[in-house]
């Protein structure tokens, strides 16, 4: 069995690699913040979920592949809305949960949807957002299937449609990737991003048992 230090969190980076990085970051400071940025934030999620993205995309054509981008794509956003905060999930109720973590993914994945670009720009109300959370997310992961007459399409405007009741997978992913752009511009030199990204990755290699 791999020790905790053995943990590979970011391609052929291990949690122990983090552990010494984690020491030079200090928020609103120089330090490491590319390595952290390019090494571990961008490696973790290119190699765990852009790739394999793209390869259903590219070599699958119309044999149901949308159905796995989708539930991939929506892994995807709540993992980037817990970077943004800094927060881990717990499966405890609220009163046992510790500082900075959080047990309610419907919210967490809501807030982060109508507060930023270019998801806000489609989902442009709570009602809205909650639909395909629980119509695409939800019932994507707990069920395999869209619900309450949810679609997934191939390319569209918006890319995600709340009127029509479409998701367009293609645009989502041209979505995630431009989201994701500038969430990295932003991170090293935003200071309070930079203290939610060192907490969550403290978390994901588990220094805070160390």
């Amino acid at each position: 069995m791999k020790r905790p230090a053995d943990v590979a969190i970011a391609g052929r980076l291990k949690a122990s690699d983090w552990w010494r990085l984690r020491d030079t970051l200090f928020p609103g400071e120089p330090g490491g913040w590319d390595e952290a940025v390019e090494g571990y934030f961008k490696q973790r999620i290119s190699l765990r979920y852009l790739r394999p993205i793209r390869t259903l995309q590219t070599r699958l054509r119309g044999q149901g592949e949308g159905f796995s981008m989708v539930a991939l794509q929506c892994t995807l956003i709540e993992f980037l809305a817990a970077v943004r905060v800094g927060k881990t999930y717990r499966h405890v109720a609220t009163e046992y949960l510790r500082d900075h973590e959080y047990n309610d993914s419907q919210d967490l994945f809501i807030r982060f949807l109508r507060a930023h670009s270019p998801f806000g720009d489609c989902l442009k109300t709570k009602r809205e957002a909650n639909s395909f959370y629980v119509s695409i997310r939800c019932g994507l992961l707990h069920e395999a299937s869209t619900k309450n007459g949810w679609l997934i399409g191939l390319s569209g405007v918006p890319g995600i449609d709340p009127k029509a009741c479409v998701v367009y997978r293609n645009t989502v992913q041209d979505m995630l990737e431009d989201y994701i752009g500038d969430y990295v511009r932003m991170v090293l030199v935003d200071k309070q991003l930079q203290s939610a990204l060192k907490r969550k990755f403290d978390a994901l290699s588990g220094w805070r048992a160390q």
